[in-house]
């Protein structure tokens, strides 16, 4: 019999929040409403970004929920944190990645093609 574990992921848009992201985060972290938060601020440049993510993964790594960066390598390698790619990102980026690497995938194709990649 085969099993399956399911978790609740948030991921984050700044332009959808009627508070601040730090706030939200912090409410959803603590109240237990996630298992991992994917920090996907498409809108930020690589220097914004990190500084929101440092603040972002102190809130994630207190409540015990796992912290994604999303389409920044360099800041997750830096941080030392999990890592979630678009299809094309991960194929693009070789199996460079030593971290937890998750992948966005639209078609069951996608996801035998990743599962073959992974290193």
């Amino acid at each position: 019999m085969t099993m399956f574990t399911f978790k609740r992921i948030a991921v984050t848009n700044r332009s959808l929040c009627s508070a601040r992201l730090e706030a939200q985060v912090e409410k959803i972290c603590k109240a237990g409403l996630c298992n991992a938060l994917i920090l996907r601020e498409k809108d930020l440049d690589e220097q914004d970004y990190m500084s929101l993510a440092i603040y972002i993964k102190v809130i994630c790594d207190k409540h015990r929920i796992d912290f994604f960066c999303n389409n920044m390598p360099s800041v997750a390698e830096k941080l030392k944190c999990n890592l979630q790619l678009s299809y094309q990102s991960f194929l693009d980026q070789k199996c460079k990645s030593s971290q937890i690497t998750w992948v966005s995938v639209h078609t069951v194709e996608e996801a035998i093609k990743c599962r073959k990649a992974r290193c």
